[in-house]
């Protein structure tokens, strides 16, 4: 465990602590000082009951060890309060019931000493429990700071990304009203339609992901086909579908993963069925051995002759993004078209 690792479980265990505090959590049912004495009764009552276990097999054995858990118990439920009580409960039980001769008095020499000694390392192991409850509710407070203030740069930098992509669909457009020629148009089209995959996928990452580094691919994939099949086969004529296992993957990779699909889909419904009166596309996400492997699809009318001589856009694109997501691909035109992507 790194030095980084070990702050941080230092950090949850002594929230988790804080969380433990009973009289906060009881604060619109019953006073606190109430509260604090409930502990303290319930923490004297399992160390008793302990005590009674332990006498049926060792009588009268270590009669102050369980005195340091008991208060440790009751300052770690409710404060040091809670302690100081459950501490004064179990010392008078101890003098009381466990001591020979019964009763609270100071007939051996070392009667004092053993009480004082007893009750200063009682107290000192209240005093580390509420420091370390001071230090957890400190440390909480710094951690939901920073989430408050991370979540605020969040949004400003979703606006901001937003805003841009607003503004460059906007310069794509303004650009295919100036341009008189088709092949210009159709180009400027694809590229707008890709601007506006990027945007969608940013924010799905964005509005769907509890994690900050990783997001669920299978989740993703399936939003991006559905957007899919709504935007390109909203005639039904050809039926897209996915398939996938749940697995975690770095957000870069997982929008690599993604413009592949998208780039795969879009030219399939392009280019597959013309003609055809209906289709299928296939995405899936399935396990291979120790990784992962995406495919897609479709029972069309199959790649070009001239599909690996002569590359088109589509395809550098969805080379540079399988680099990007660090994985291999390759083809299969044994029927229709299929490409298969393999990844760790």
């Amino acid at each position: 465990m790194t030095q980084e690792q070990g702050r941080r479980v230092w950090l949850r265990a002594t929230c988790d602590m804080y969380r433990l505090d009973v009289p906060s959590r009881l604060k619109a049912g019953a006073p606190r000082w109430l509260a604090e004495i409930a502990c303290a009764i319930a923490s004297v009552a399992s160390i008793a009951l302990a005590r009674r276990i332990i006498d049926n097999f060792l009588p009268g054995v270590a009669p102050f060890a369980l005195l340091y858990p008991g208060a440790l118990m009751a300052t770690a439920l409710a404060g040091w309060r809670a302690g100081l009580l459950a501490l004064f409960m179990i010392e008078y039980l101890v003098w009381r019931y466990l001591l020979a001769p019964a009763g609270f008095s100071f007939q051996h020499p070392n009667d004092v000493a053993t009480l004082v000694l007893n009750s200063g390392a009682a107290l000192l192991v209240i005093a580390v429990a509420e420091t370390g409850r001071l230090a957890s509710r400190l440390a909480l407070k710094e951690r939901s700071a920073k989430l408050a203030n991370r979540e605020l740069l969040f949004r400003e930098l979703d606006h901001r990304v937003k805003n841009t992509f607003a503004m460059i669909a906007s310069l794509i457009e303004l650009q295919r009203r100036r341009s008189s020629d088709p092949p210009v148009d159709a180009a400027l089209a694809e590229l707008a339609q890709r601007v506006e995959y990027i945007a969608r996928a940013h924010n799905y990452l964005y509005r769907h992901s509890e994690e900050v580094e990783k997001i669920d691919l299978c989740a993703y994939l399936n939003d991006v086909c559905q957007n899919l099949d709504q935007s390109l086969f909203a005639d039904g004529r050809v039926r897209l579908d996915f398939n996938g296992e749940r697995t975690l993957i770095v957000r870069d990779r997982a929008v690599a993963l993604g413009l592949i699909v998208h780039e795969l889909v879009t030219n399939a419904a392009k280019h597959a069925f013309n003609g055809s009166k209906s289709g299928a596309i296939d995405v899936a996400l399935r396990r291979n051995g120790k990784g992962m492997q995406l495919t897609v699809s479709d029972d069309g009318h199959g790649l070009p002759d001239d599909f690996e001589r002569r590359p088109g856009l589509g395809r550098r694109l969805v080379d540079g993004f399988a680099k990007q997501a660090g994985a291999s691909l390759r083809v299969d035109r044994t029927k229709g078209a299929t490409f298969v992507l393999e990844f760790k």
